[in-house]
């Protein structure tokens, strides 16, 4: 059995040259990753969502699950990737305070959170693995 492409030809299933399965690969994973950036810019869970998908899957535990849905306190995780954040900007405001504040009181958390991808990264978690993430927990 060959592992090269075929196509239809006047109606003959001949193999793609090399050349063109090259091209058709090349065109396939950018047309991937082109649903991919549309899907993760458009990802969001409820803050519930996220508070559960976070507890269940080990990224804070159920004390800092619930002091965080009764907004008393952020987890650990949280509170070291909003300390990596400076606490003055250029333009004189406080990232540190917005980001608290947001994580505190957010509507809806999105893909793109960056308070999110910083936790993603201290964890050492994939893009694949933020993605899967959303999709499970949007569900509940």
């Amino acid at each position: 059995m060959s592992n090269k492409l075929t196509k239809l030809v006047n109606g003959q299933t001949v193999e793609m040259a090399e050349e063109e399965t090259a091209e058709f690969m090349a065109q396939s994973e950018a047309a991937m990753e082109e649903i991919l950036t549309v899907e993760r810019s458009s990802a969001q869970l409820s803050f519930s969502q996220f508070i559960v998908g976070l507890s269940e899957q080990g990224w804070i535990n159920q004390t800092e699950a619930n002091n965080w849905l009764s907004a008393n306190s952020l987890p650990a995780a949280v509170e070291a990737a909003i300390a990596k954040l400076p606490e003055t900007a250029p333009d004189g405001s406080n990232p540190r305070l917005r980001a608290r504040a947001r994580a505190l009181r957010p509507s809806v958390i999105l893909r793109t959170n960056e308070l999110l991808l910083m936790m993603a990264a201290m964890r050492g978690a994939t893009a694949a693995q933020l993605d899967d993430f959303f999709r499970v927990y949007a569900t509940i």
